[in-house]
């Protein structure tokens, strides 16, 4: 993560797979990312980075969505991160706009990061074979127009779960 304070740049976290091993910057695994605070450790220190100011939701979302970006561009076998970034969004604003809330920083990653995994596995599968029953919910017709992909009800039962966790 590089923050841009317009005086330079500074490095003040590396995430991914491998620990390039920079002594005094921190190293957050995308295992923990996933499944489970790694997220909360990467806000932790881009707002405390010295260039963090202003708006602290803009903002944030911001540095999320470019961190989230990288790693799925490290991460997906065939689609691109930042190409996904603008369709992951807008799936996010439907379900804020579905269930009347916003979603805080935790819950915003772990939804993006489920679709953008659920996209992907769907999209290039070769199983044509669903037992499970197509969803017929805004986001699921959304996913079927732009990527021609049906989401089961299964998926949007996961995307529930993660909306209903508690915080931890």
């Amino acid at each position: 993560v590089i923050l841009d304070d317009k005086k330079g740049e500074e490095v003040i976290l590396f995430a991914g797979n491998i620990n390039p091993g920079y002594y005094n910057v921190p190293f957050i695994n995308m295992v923990d990312i996933i499944s489970g605070n790694g997220m909360e450790k990467i806000i932790k220190y881009v707002k405390e980075g010295k260039s963090f100011v202003g708006n602290s939701r803009i903002i944030g979302r911001a540095k999320i969505n470019n961190i989230i970006s990288d790693a799925l561009d490290a991460n997906l076998n065939f689609l691109s991160g930042k190409k996904l970034m603008p369709y992951l969004k807008k799936y996010i604003n439907i379900i804020e706009n579905d269930t009347n809330r916003s979603l805080d920083d935790h819950k915003y990653t772990l939804i993006i990061m489920h679709l953008a995994y659920a996209i992907e596995r769907l999209k290039f599968e070769k199983n044509g074979d669903k037992s499970n029953q197509i969803d017929d919910s805004a986001l699921a017709r959304e996913i079927n127009n732009d990527f021609g992909i049906n989401i089961d009800e299964n998926e949007i039962k996961n995307i529930n779960m993660i909306l209903e966790q508690s915080a931890s």
